[in-house]
């Protein structure tokens, strides 16, 4: 709205055919290039209200200057005082709008004073009169129009925010719903049912780029035993703490899962049978380092595991092969006296 009352303003003088002279031509021109100049370098610059009360006073001057050069043909310009209501009331608010009309106003009746009295012209007025009433009017006009405006802006804005925080608690509901469906509530490790949609995905990328692909299940040794002598909450911090262990002795993409019980997967994508072997171990011992506190007979308990370790193979190529052969790997540790890490063998051991 601005450029057009810049660009506007020297076109005008040029269809109006006035001999306005090069000195007055010079002054239209010069003012508008320095408008130029002034918004373009505050583009590179940061907002502020400064800038702002500069851009005003600039606005203000250049058509002021535009209504004093038409001297005694000033009435055909002061139409640009309309669009300088409507932009220093943008620029500043609703709430100064009433401010910035009384101003306006005051500004126009002393630029046509002052240009009467320069050209040496009559000046009308009444015309004078109706013209400062129209500029209140269409004040008046344009600040219930504009503070509509304002007021839905900002009811949409209030509702954006609502949507948004809507939103923001419909995520993060669906996050908690999610992981509930996918963690086990007690250790929050993954459950069976993710493991399971997990591993079927390890083992097609596995056998897709032919890489190595082991499981690990562990079964923490006389877990009911322990339950009858120390209790089930001592139990319960029994899987708690194993679970902690298990995740700090695994890398970030491997996967641990509750089986149930006392038992517990190990996925090791992209790793061999023998590195599985000795993550497996290193679980192992670090379970047997462990103290287990029991708050209800305030002592401290051991608890150990036996681990089963299982690779894919040519001859588990599938999600049920590979949970068969771990089950048994699980069972040659037991058998062996548990405390023990196992790696299935097909023909005994």
């Amino acid at each position: 709205m601005r450029w057009l009352v810049v660009l506007g303003s020297p076109l005008l003088f040029y269809l109006s055919g006035l001999n306005t002279g090069l000195v007055l031509w010079g002054v239209v021109i010069g003012t508008a290039l320095v408008n130029f100049y002034v918004h373009f370098y505050m583009l590179s610059q940061p907002i502020s209200r400064n800038w702002s009360h500069l851009l005003s006073v600039l606005d203000t001057l250049f058509v002021s200057t535009m209504l004093f050069l038409r001297g005694q043909h000033q009435t055909d310009l002061h139409q640009l005082y309309y669009f300088l209501i409507l932009v220093l009331g943008i620029r500043y608010g609703v709430k100064k709008y009433f401010g910035l009309v009384f101003v306006i106003s005051i500004i126009y009746l002393a630029v046509s004073l002052t240009g009467a009295a320069f050209y040496r012209t009559g000046i009308d007025k009444v015309q004078l009169a109706t013209q400062l009433i129209y500029f209140i009017a269409f004040g008046i006009l344009a600040s219930f129009i504009l503070q509509r405006e304002y007021e839905q802006q900002q009811e949409k804005e209030e509702l954006i925010k609502e949507l948004q925080a809507a939103y923001r608690q419909l995520s993060a509901y669906n996050a908690q719903v999610e992981e509930m469906a996918i963690k086990d509530p007690l250790t929050e490790l993954y459950n069976y049912r993710y493991f399971v949609g997990r591993l079927r995905e390890e083992i097609q990328w596995a056998q897709k780029y032919n890489k190595p692909l082991s499981l690990i299940l562990l079964d923490i040794d006389y877990f009911k035993q322990f339950n009858d002598t120390y209790g089930h909450p001592a139990g319960d911090a029994a899987l708690k703490k194993a679970a902690k262990i298990f995740q700090e002795n695994i890398r970030d993409r491997d996967i641990v899962a509750r089986y149930g019980g006392e038992e517990f997967f190990v996925l090791l994508p992209d790793t061999s049978v023998d590195e599985a072997y000795l993550c497996a171990e290193r679980i192992r011992k670090a379970i047997e380092k462990t103290d287990i506190k029991v708050e209800e007979k305030k002592a401290t308990a051991k608890i150990t595991v036996s681990a089963g370790v299982a690779a894919l193979s040519t001859g588990t190529r599938t999600v049920k092969d590979l949970l068969q052969v771990v089950d048994q790997a699980l069972y040659q540790a037991k058998k062996l006296g548990r405390n023990k890490t196992q790696i299935y063998r097909p023909e005994g051991f």
